[in-house]
Order: C-alpha cells, then sequence, then structure tokens
C-alpha cells in the first residue's frame, strides 16, 4: 500500500458509500467531509443518530455528504479539495498516523491545502462526552 497518498494525487477515494472518481455529476458534496476510525457500517443506532445531529449542525444531509473509514482508507488532500472540500472532521481516538507530520491535536483544527481538519474523539467515545461535543459545536459554527 502506498503510504503517501496524504498529500500525493490518488485517482479514487473509496468510502463504505461510493468512490468519489465515479460519483456522478449531478452529486453535489457539501463543503463538510467525516472521517471515521472504523467501519461505517459498524455504527450502532445512537451513533448514527449522532452523526446525523452533526450534518443537521452543518447543513448537510447524509447524501451530500463524504464519509470517509480512515482504519482502511489513506485521505488525498488535494482530491478533496477538488471535489470541494472545506472542512474534514475526523472521529479518532488515536491520531492516524498520516497525520503526524502536521503535529495535530485533539479538538485544536489544522488547515491544509485549504482543508481545514478538526479531529475529536472516536464516534462511540464522542457520544458520551459533552465537553467534546460542546468544542466541536464551536468549531463548526465558527465555519458556517
Amino acid at each position: 500500500m502506498k503510504e503517501s497518498y496524504l498529500f500525493d494525487e490518488q485517482p479514487q477515494i473509496f468510502t463504505n458509500l461510493k468512490s468519489i472518481s465515479e460519483t456522478p455529476a449531478d452529486v453535489r458534496l457539501g463543503h463538510f467531509a467525516l472521517a471515521f476510525d472504523m467501519g461505517i457500517s459498524s455504527f450502532c443506532e445512537d451513533e448514527k443518530v449522532l452523526i446525523g445531529k452533526v450534518l443537521v449542525t452543518v447543513n448537510q444531509n447524509i447524501e451530500s455528504t463524504l464519509l470517509i473509514d480512515i482504519s482502511q482508507n489513506l485521505v488525498s488532500f488535494s482530491k478533496l479539495k477538488s471535489i470541494g472540500i472545506k472542512h474534514l472532521i475526523v472521529f479518532a481516538n488515536q491520531i492516524p498516523s498520516a497525520f503526524d507530520s502536521m503535529k495535530m491535536e485533539h479538538h485544536k483544527s489544522v488547515n491544509v491545502f485549504g482543508i481545514t481538519i478538526f479531529v475529536t474523539q472516536s464516534i462511540g467515545d464522542f457520544a458520551k462526552n459533552p465537553d467534546s461535543k460542546k468544542i466541536l459545536w464551536s468549531f463548526v459554527k465558527s465555519k458556517l
């Protein structure tokens, strides 16, 4: 597996929902994308509800949102930018090693190639932590 996808061109970004390079031209993605450290198909109902609340907060629906399983995929920021993504919210207890060079910290945003990245806890832990929710809501409000 090529480890340099983070900054290099990548022909496709695969998610549990779709491959970006095969997304029909009439599908318009929102400016926010969500990334998770676990398979999207393994979410429980409470986690799905929470994701829905996050999407309502950013004025997007599931159909217009890119969901990325970063446990299986590396992220090409140049590809994300080319499809209009402006903000990436990462739900992960451990900051992915691909982000090491960016000195990322939980609950702090970083701008890479014009995309604002915000890392919070994994969706399961985030659901149980009111303080993390407040910090994320503050971040999101500042980007709307």
